[in-house]
């Protein structure tokens, strides 16, 4: 509880807090990827290397994702709080052998908020 209490003590003080991860990417590079067509070679010269690689069942699946935390505190007296916003954009590349088998794009903005309770 402590170390809790300290850090959003810290938080508070400080003001406003980022937190992102993955990498970003262009999302409107990703139109240049063809199905069937666009080559591993390809997608790494229009997007660079994803952030991670998986294969099951001989289909090749990269991921790119970039996820931006952001948050501020309220201004409330009596209660540590905060709010902000979650923004995240997903390209899944599928591949079969070394072609373009699918693309899979989304993008979302959440908001969030959260209390201490300290009252």
């Amino acid at each position: 509880m402590t170390k809790t209490f300290i850090f959003f003590g810290l938080f508070f003080l400080i003001g406003c807090a980022q937190i992102t991860v993955g990498m970003d990417f262009d999302k409107t590079k990703v139109e240049q990827i063809v199905k069937g067509k666009s080559s591993k070679e390809e997608v790494v010269k229009i997007l660079g290397e994803p952030v991670e690689k998986e294969t099951e069942a001989r289909v090749e699946r990269w991921i790119y994702v970039n996820r931006v935390t952001s948050a501020a505190p309220k201004p409330e007296w009596i209660r540590l709080s905060y709010q902000g916003e979650v923004k995240e954009k997903k390209l899944v590349i599928l591949f079969d052998q070394d072609t373009v088998k699918d693309v899979l794009f989304y993008e979302t903005i959440k908001p969030f908020g959260s209390s201490l309770g300290l009252n």
